[in-house]
């Protein structure tokens, strides 16, 4: 059950990296651009750089977005090593997304007080960490 409630969460995120907004050649350029104002100067040039990155190149940026987050997904359905690579590859995900599309949820900036969804997720994806007693057994 916990593994197909996983599934449906990483799929969901997938799906929606997928839609025609975010796909258009400046979606994530804008998103993360957007971020700059108020926020310290290092994270405004960590935005600066990241947004420069993905100019242009909405379409392509989400299909390798998508792939990781469907890869993500599937992930926890591996034998523990490839899902604690998984694992692994979940959590820096949602940190780069924290960190790139939603500036530690500005709580730098001035007034921002929302940690977001991907702290959560990164202590959901070690929550999901294979241990020793129960290696191969189905969740």
């Amino acid at each position: 059950m916990a593994r197909g409630l996983w599934l449906v969460l990483w799929l969901s995120l997938a799906y929606f990296t997928l839609t025609p907004a975010n796909r258009a050649p400046q979606a994530i350029n804008g998103m993360i651009s957007g971020m700059e104002s108020g926020n310290p100067g290092w994270l405004a040039a960590l935005d600066r750089g990241a947004a420069s990155q993905v100019s242009g190149q909405g379409n392509a940026a989400s299909v390798v977005l998508a792939v990781a987050l469907i890869l993500i997904a599937v992930g926890v359905y591996l034998p523990s090593p490839g899902a604690k690579g998984i694992l692994v590859l979940a959590i820096v995900v949602a940190l780069v997304i924290w960190v790139f599309r939603e500036a530690f949820g500005m709580i730098m900036a001035w007034g921002g007080d929302r940690p977001q969804l991907r702290l959560p997720l990164m202590l959901l994806a070690l929550s999901y960490w294979p241990l020793k007693a129960t290696e191969g057994k189905a969740a």
